[in-house]
């Protein structure tokens, strides 16, 4: 039940579906509980109330106050009241105690099954846990708190500032209990919100750098972190007013030295871009059904009032007409759920950290880093944006970010079976990235050649992985200094990376050549084989056999065939020579 309650499917809606998939068979479906609950408590019915607190169905019933939906939240209330009738002609030793906080919480509530933050109805479900049981060390001020007022405040974070202010010889305990109920239940933009009015989230990072947090309050402040960034707004505002990103950098280097912390902090990094992936039509559909499910409760009640609680459901979601209008206005920023500047920080953050990712020791961590560098990388390419320049200067991997990277992998791959998933797709990765390094006279042409060799033998093989290989080498043996480049790739006794090379091209070309040809990679190839094809011609042959291959390119250059057939030509004629 515990699982239940900490899961609970806040967007479910009562009309099940046909055919519908379960979402997880380990957890209770609430569309069966609940009704359940409500004809078990319903009049007449005897009730043991104190069973029902101690499997936690008064959990359950509260964390139903949280759903998006709102027949949920009616039901959720409907059965909260028949369980508070029961109470009152209960033996419960702790009767009294429940009847005064259903009393002072359905006090607080101004408009009909209003929802409540997660964090509020999960501290409270925490304290039905506590109360039952007199020797916990939080008994007394979970009592104190719950007692205190006869009107329950639900738009703030109950109980915060005592709890983790605490001058008790405890204060160690209570503020561990209470940072977990913090990680266990934020859920939620409202969850969010509670927080950030009373500067939760600022306590808890100035906190975070004291030498006073031990390193069990670090790891729970960590996930009260990780849950928050995994809600999109949240990510979005911590990242923009509250510096999230350089913090992460100050705390890595603070903490490099523990691994698991460490860790948690890439997590945290790896959810905020998963939270910022998330586009923002997902949102739209979202209220979109909400819409519709509005329409359908106006069209069974006719009364005003149902109306009225209907359109107060979702007054703490975003606005979607003014999403729509800002998407419309600039699609390309507004594509994702994130500010303007988001993905160079992102992006620079990411190159900072890269050096605490070994210390780590932990190929998933790895793996998590290196993808989420190449998804950023590709996501900043891909934009149309003013600031061109400053992504070319900044957020674009130089030599040392990719021989570390290579390194890094390399360290792992050492320690790791040859038939290692996560680790292939680590390389594959890398690869990825390598192909974002732009080229530059400093750079050596054997080291740029080693890189080849990975990108090659790590790399994925795919035609947009192959496209992508290509393009990358036409930018370096056609910059500066290209043409030692090129000598070094096709130098005798070192052609094993030339030949990996050419396979490539070859099944590529044959693939785009079944599907119908893709003119401009084809000529992208063309480019490639024809610089490669001169250096090798060059290097191989001596000056009275060059003429008839040279004449041979030529004839591929001037034949009218396409330009699929002209670069299957030349990867023949390169594995002729």
């Amino acid at each position: 039940m515990m699982a239940s309650v900490l899961r609970f499917p806040l967007t479910l809606d009562l009309q099940v579906l046909p055919l519908e998939a379960v979402a997880d068979e380990s957890l209770y479906d609430p569309r069966f509980l609940l009704p359940l609950l409500y004809t078990l408590l319903s009049p007449g019915s005897l009730v043991n109330c104190h069973k029902l607190v101690e499997m936690r169905c008064l959990a359950f019933l509260l964390a139903s106050l949280s759903s998006e939906m709102f027949q949920v939240r009616c039901l959720g209330c409907n059965v909260l009241t028949l369980f508070h009738h029961q109470l009152q002609g209960s033996r419960l030793s702790i009767s009294e105690f429940w009847l005064c906080v259903l009393e002072s919480l359905r006090n607080a509530v101004t408009v009909t099954c209003v929802r409540m933050p997660c964090l509020v109805t999960g501290y409270l479900g925490s304290a039905a846990d506590v109360v039952g049981s007199p020797e916990n060390d939080m008994f007394n001020p979970v009592l104190k708190y719950l007692l205190a007022k006869p009107v329950l405040d639900i738009g703030n974070m109950p109980d915060f500032y005592k709890m983790f202010y605490n001058p008790t010889v405890e204060h160690n305990f209570r503020r561990s209990w209470f940072l977990e109920v913090m990680a266990n239940y934020m859920r939620c933009s409202l969850d969010f919100h509670i927080c950030k009015k009373r500067y939760i989230f600022s306590i808890l990072l100035s906190y975070f750098m004291s030498p006073l947090c031990h390193r069990r309050s670090k790891v729970l402040v960590l996930r009260v972190l990780t849950a928050a960034v995994k809600i999109p707004k949240a990510a979005r505002i911590l990242c923009r007013e509250h510096g999230l990103l350089a913090w992460i950098s100050a705390a890595l280097s603070r903490n490099a030295d523990d691994e698991s912390v460490a860790k948690m902090l890439l997590d945290v990094l790896h959810h905020l871009w998963e939270s910022s992936a998330i586009r923002t039509f997902r949102l739209a559909d979202v209220k979109a059904a909400r819409v519709k499910a509005t329409a359908e409760m106006r069209a069974l009640s006719q009364t005003r009032k149902t109306a009225d609680e209907s359109d107060d459901d979702s007054s703490d979601e975003e606005d979607g007409g003014s999403l729509q209008e800002t998407r419309d206005a600039h699609p390309e920023v507004t594509s994702k759920r994130f500010y303007q500047h988001f993905p160079f920080e992102y992006l620079l953050t990411l190159f900072s950290v890269r050096k605490h990712v070994r210390n780590c020791m932990d190929l998933s961590a790895f793996s998590q880093f290196v993808v989420d560098l190449r998804n950023a990388l590709e996501f900043v390419c891909r934009q149309e944006r003013n600031e061109e320049n400053v992504v070319e200067n900044l957020c674009i991997p130089d030599e040392n970010i990719v021989s570390e990277l290579v390194g890094h992998w390399g360290h792992f791959a050492a320690r790791s079976a040859d038939d290692d998933k996560e680790c292939a797709v680590a390389g594959q990765a890398v690869a990825q990235i390598c192909h974002h390094w732009p080229p530059n006279k400093s750079t050596q042409a054997s080291a740029w050649t080693q890189t080849l060799g990975f990108v090659l033998s790590h790399g994925e093989d795919s035609v947009a992985c192959n496209l992508a290989t290509l393009g990358w080498v036409q930018r370096w043996i056609n910059g500066a200094e290209g043409h030692e480049r090129s000598a070094e790739l096709v130098e005798t006794g070192k052609t094993w990376r030339l030949e990996r090379l050419l396979g490539r091209v070859y099944r590529t070309l044959g693939e785009l050549a079944t599907g119908g040809g893709d003119e401009e990679a084809a000529a992208v190839a063309l480019g490639v084989l024809d610089t490669l094809f001169g250096a090798a011609v060059t290097s191989l042959l001596p000056k009275e056999q060059r003429k008839p291959y040279r004449k041979e390119l030529e004839i591929i250059r001037a034949s009218q065939a396409c330009g699929t057939d002209k670069a299957l030509a030349c990867t023949l004629l390169f594995h002729e020579l």
